[in-house]
């Protein structure tokens, strides 16, 4: 008899371990994947290209230039140029080589615009 109390008691258990599981997963898979939706803009488009600091060049001024619509606002293509430079300041200097990042129709229409004038 008390084998069978301690039984039932261990499938219980499992039982509501199980329970909990499924719960969790039910939650955290809509979830995880509306982050991976939302995170999905365009940046298959994202490309990177070298740059060379002209002076009075700033971040916010290369933002305005460069991120395109693939950056929900100027802060996060800082980011993204100071991660891909290995930046810790938000400082740049003329003559300092950078990566950044462009969206290649947004350039390449800037590109034959300045072409054609």
């Amino acid at each position: 008899m008390r084998r069978r109390k301690m039984a039932l008691r261990r499938r219980i258990r499992m039982l509501i371990v199980v329970l909990i599981l499924v719960v969790v997963g039910i939650l955290i898979v809509p979830i995880s994947h509306f982050r991976v939706a939302a995170g999905e803009k365009n940046h298959s488009q994202i490309e990177y290209r070298t740059y060379v600091v002209q002076c009075g060049d700033t971040l916010w001024g290369l933002a305005d230039s460069y991120m395109g619509e693939n950056f929900d606002n100027h802060q996060d293509y800082i980011e993204e140029v100071m991660r891909a430079n290995g930046m810790d300041r938000a400082f740049i200097y003329a003559g300092q080589l950078l990566i950044i990042p462009y969206e290649a129709d947004m350039v390449n229409s800037t590109q034959i615009a300045a072409a054609n004038e």
